[in-house]
């Protein structure tokens, strides 16, 4: 390995770059603990476009500072982490190019709830973000939903994410009539008790919405 990392260093750092950019964030990961110099190069913006956070194997100073430094985020995903706020508040500040968020949270002890403040200033800064699922954590606000149904006429692509009957109504409100009529119909055969799982999804100028109930 050293004879080999020492030939990838005498390559112009544009090269290393450009090789480096086929690797994905865990082999990032394990590439910038094998030397200082391939960690000053490991770690360049331009190389992290994904990032994922599973579980609680990474110090939450760490994450903000990766999250910090990587000006040029693309995608994230978000799995099973208590501090989950604090990281979507992170994002906001400084990850402006994000496309895709996906955070999950699977834990039969407790439910993870999203601060609606911290989640409609992500959604108003990232203005390329066109893909959101939240697996298992919820949001409890109008005014979120209603801000995710305006980028409906924007630019978002696809929507998993669980709504109550109000938010669902909040967020299709920028529908036309019909569409929002046929979309009431089929709340009202749901009933009022349950979350729903709404899935947005638009291919080209086709829009499909889904619901379903969930507990």
């Amino acid at each position: 390995m050293p004879e080999r990392s020492s030939r990838l260093l005498e390559l112009p750092v544009e090269i290393q770059l450009k090789i480096m950019g086929y690797l994905g964030c865990r082999d990032l990961e394990t590439l910038k603990r094998t030397s200082r110099k391939l960690q000053s190069i490991a770690l360049h913006p331009s190389l992290w476009k994904e990032y994922e956070i599973l579980d609680d194997k990474t110090a939450p100073s760490e994450i903000i500072s990766n999250l910090k430094r990587m000006s040029l985020l693309k995608k994230i995903v978000i799995r099973n982490r208590i501090d989950t706020n604090n990281i979507v508040r992170q994002i906001s500040l400084s990850n402006k190019h994000l496309e895709e968020l996906q955070i999950t949270y699977k834990h039969d002890e407790s439910t993870m709830y999203l601060q609606a403040p911290l989640m409609r200033r992500l959604v108003e800064r990232c203005q390329q973000l066109h893909t959101i699922n939240l697996d298992g954590v919820y949001c409890r606000s109008l005014k979120f939903y209603r801000l995710l149904g305006k980028k409906v006429f924007g630019n978002l692509r696809s929507l998993n994410v669980k709504m109550t009957m109000g938010q669902i109504k909040a967020f299709v409100s920028h529908l036309n009539e019909q569409n929002r009529d046929n979309v009431y119909k089929s709340l009202r055969e749901l009933g009022p008790r349950y979350w729903k799982v709404v899935r947005y999804l638009r291919l080209g100028d086709f829009r499909w919405i889904q619901k379903q109930n969930t507990h």
